[in-house]
Formats: C-alpha cells, structure tokens, sequence
C-alpha cells in the first residue's frame, strides 16, 4: 500500500461526487502534489502493474524524423480523425531506450487515441466558447501519450503491472465507501456525467503511477531531522491561521541541455502568452493548449495547495497575488512557469501550544538511607559509584551489582518507561538538565540516594515534533517522490527513439 508516498497531511484531494482528481505543479525541483486515494488499496498486492496492449508497429522505431504534422501535406496539422468518415493513421513509435538483454517492444499512437484523450477538454472549451487551436491542442496530447507510452514500456521490463483485478478491486471499496450496490458504480458515474471506461483508464494510471514510484523512486529518497524540523516549524507557525491557494499553472519545459537560441525561443513564448493573458485570453485554453505540466490538459488547473505544502521560494512568488493576477515567467529547473491566483482562503483554527510534558526511560543506581548507611555514607558510596561509572564501567553492571532497589538490580537499574506523573520530583528536575545516553549527579529522595540515566525520552503531546516525526517524513517523501518521479519521466522521454511517420 503507498498512501505515504502522497499523503501523511501533505496532499490535497478534491472531490466531486465519486471522482477524486489528482494534480501537481513542479517548481525550483520541488513538487506539490494532490493523490487520489482511490489507487491506495491497490498496493496491497505488491508489485504489480497494467501490460500495454499497443498493437505492434510495422516498423522499427527509429529517430525523430519530422515535426507532428500530416504525412500528405508536410507541415499542415494533422486532420481531423474523429469525423464521420474519416480514416485514423499513425503518429507516432515509440521505443525506450532500456538497457537490458529483454527486448523493447515498440508502441505506436494513433490519431483517434490522441483525440479520445483531448476530447474532455475540447468539450469543455467549446462549451465555454473559448478559442482553440486544434493543432496545439493535438501536440500537447501526443506528447502526453508518448510519456504514458515509454513509461508502461519501462514498467514492463522491470515486471510492474496493473491488472483488472486490481482495478476492480478499487473500484468495489469505492461503491462500499459510497454505498452502491456491487456493479453501481458506472451507473453512478454516468448520472454525474461521467464517462465510466475514462474513469476506469485513469484509475489505472494512477496505480501505475504509485507502483513505479515505491519500485523506483522510494529507494533513493532520504530525508534529514534539518528538513524535518523546518517543516514542523513551518506548520507549528501556521496553526491558527491556515492559507490555502487554488493555482493555475503554464509551464514551458526547457529541455535538458538547451542552446542560447532555444532558450530564447522558450522565453519569447512565454512573453507571448502573458501577453495574451494580459488582453484578456483564456489562462484555461492557453494552458491546455501549450502547457508541459501534467495539469495542463486539465486547463493547468492544479487544485489547491496549503501555504505550509509549498516550498518558501514558491510562496515568495504567491503571497503577493491577489485573486484573479498572474505571475511574470518564473525559471525553474523544469522550464518557465507562468501562473495565475484563481483564488485563496484563510482558515481560522484553534491553537493547541506544545506541552514540555516528557515520558522517560530510565535506569537508576539506589543507595538507601536507614538501617545500613546514615545520609554522609550514603552521599559517599554513590559518588564512588559515579567515579567507577565515569572511568568506563557500564551503568547496568554498577547496578546489578550495588544498587538496593530490589525491583530492578535484576534489570540492571532499568525502571522501563515512565509518564511524568509518576516521576518522582527530584528526578523531574535532574532529568530538565539530562541529554539521552547522559546520568545525573547524585540525587536525593525519601528512599535514599540515586544516579539516573536517560535512556531515551518522548513527548506526550500528540503535537510534538517527537509524535509528529513518522507523519512529517512520510510527508517530505511524498513530496519528494512526486518530483523524483516527474524527472524519471523526463529523462525516459529525452532518451527515447521516437519517429513520427
């Protein structure tokens, strides 16, 4: 199961009816990041991932040989597939560049699969009666199934599948959760306009998408108590006051490796398409249309996203929008992004301050004060013991050997884990000025003298950085991962032999 890699807190889902959508935007090599929680489940099983079913091409995938356009017609756009009558074709091979002796079976992408997947949003565009160019729109869904493409090849060699059962799987907690009937889900999804085998196919992206990144990703991820501790902090600061930002994103990738004058020509269409948001264009059409971010076929709509989820050079460049402004292109390590305040909210929530309550788990050494010693022989026979233990005897011996708590010499002095309401006072205040591994001066009490050590110390406060810590790393990978992830993709598709005939 790989809810973490996406959600200990950090992942904002947002739900109509039955779907849950998922979106991210990349920026400054980070990733913020919304997970449906419908593909959760599906982990459960391990390892396992949808085959292709592409059909076979003709020919072998070679090098890129010309730009997307109508083989009939050189550079004309590619004509209309999904008209009455007409004949849909290839556009495009694909073949991984993988290194291994299991042979890569190329993929092709025909005309009709690049308009079953722009469909949705032309739909919406012309129902908002909103400009288009067919063409634009066409590349910018060509070029995302070509990475859908090189990812399943990828996905195969190193035996990642998704099978239907694993989506019907899903797909019967989803009706239970909603209380359908066993089979009620199509029909439900269809009563809230939606089309149940794109459901269903998007339901198998994002299985594959959790699988590949706890395969492939998860493994290379590390986080430091530096990055815990800041994001701890960062929430701690926004506890009473939670900002929320809903974001529209444009990004122009910039390829790895660029030249002076490709640089220059990525930076004039950005100029270009401020501009044209400037006189009042479309931020959705536009986005749709030229965007290199997985929310651009969704109009570059990346849903929203807490002040505390977004990293500070992000929030730099947000704070000062007001709702309905646009940011001037923003470089990043991805490319240029562009983006636009579709709205934002402040969420007033009550302030819970961190307890300095501890539990702790103590050893201690006890020279009893009565019948054998007065207080001065007392005082004398644990200071010995603190000298024997400073010139490198262990703790535990000294107090198998001389402690006279009967409950636990046996244990060498071990009295386990103890809530602060039980220690006693004089320990309480030793035990402010103690580090883990570290033991006390000489301590008094009504049953004698004592040394403590701290083994190890944890706070009662749910809110403490110390119960907040698995929560707060499972957090930082999942943002972590998304980005990791995005770049795999990227370079699968930079190291692609991809012909378009």
């Amino acid at each position: 199961m790989v809810p973490e890699i996406a959600n200990p807190g950090s992942c904002k889902t947002e739900k109509h009816h039955l779907v849950t959508k998922c979106a991210g935007i990349a920026l400054m090599g980070f990733i913020v990041c919304w997970q449906t929680p419908l593909a959760e489940a599906a982990d459960q099983k391990g390892d396992l991932s949808r085959k292709s079913t592409a059909n076979k091409p003709s020919s072998s995938a070679g090098k890129l040989t010309r730009s997307l356009s109508d083989p009939a017609s050189g550079d004309a756009p590619l004509r209309e597939a999904t008209s009455e009558g007409s004949v849909d074709r290839i556009v495009a091979i694909v073949e991984a560049q993988i290194i291994s002796d299991q042979p890569v079976r190329p993929q092709i992408i025909t005309l009709s699969e690049v308009d079953d997947l722009i469909k949705p949003t032309l739909d919406k565009m012309r129902s908002n009666g909103e400009d288009f160019q067919l063409e634009a729109l066409r590349k910018r869904g060509l070029e995302e199934l070509i990475v859908r493409k090189l990812r399943d090849q990828k996905a195969s060699q190193l035996g990642v599948t998704v099978t239907d059962d694993d989506a019907n799987e899903i797909i019967a907690q989803v009706e239970r959760k909603n209380n359908l009937p066993p089979g009620g889900l199509p029909e439900a999804l269809r009563h809230d306009g939606i089309d149940y085998e794109r459901y269903r196919a998007q339901l198998f992206d994002q299985i594959m998408e959790n699988r590949l990144i706890k395969r492939v990703i998860m493994p290379l991820l590390t986080v430091t108590d530096d990055e815990l501790h800041l994001l701890y902090n960062q929430l701690a600061q926004d506890q009473s006051r939670e900002e929320e930002f809903h974001i529209g994103q444009i990004l122009l990738e910039i390829p790895s490796g660029a030249s002076y004058s490709e640089l220059d020509r990525v930076k004039e269409k950005a100029v270009a398409l401020l501009q044209s948001l400037r006189e009042g264009k479309s931020f959705a059409a536009l986005a749709s249309q030229y965007s290199n971010d997985p929310s651009g076929l969704a109009g570059g709509d990346a849903g929203w996203v807490k002040k505390a989820d977004m990293p500070e050079n992000l929030q730099e460049i947000l704070l000062p929008l007001k709702v309905g402004d646009i940011s001037d292109p923003i470089r990043s390590p991805q490319g240029l992004h562009i983006f636009k305040m579709i709205d934002r909210r402040t969420k007033e929530t009550p302030h819970d301050p961190q307890s300095s309550a501890y539990r702790y788990k103590l050893r201690h050494i006890l020279i009893s004060v009565g019948n054998k010693h007065d207080d001065k022989s007392s005082l004398a026979k644990i200071k010995e013991l603190q000298d024997k233990i400073k010139g490198g005897a262990a703790f535990d011996q000294v107090a198998r050997e001389y402690s006279e708590d009967d409950a636990s010499v046996k244990e060498g002095g071990d009295l386990g884990w103890m809530e602060p309401d039980v220690i006693l006072p004089a320990f309480a205040a030793a035990l402010k000025n103690l580090n883990k591994g570290q033991i006390s001066q000489p301590i008094k009490s009504q049953f004698g003298w004592h040394l403590l050590k701290l083994d190890d110390k944890e706070s009662s406060n749910p809110n403490s950085f110390e119960a907040q810590k698995s929560a707060l790393e499972q957090r930082l990978l999942g943002t972590k991962a998304k980005e990791r992830y995005q770049q795999w993709l990227r370079d699968l598709r930079l190291r692609a032999y991809v012909e378009f005939p």
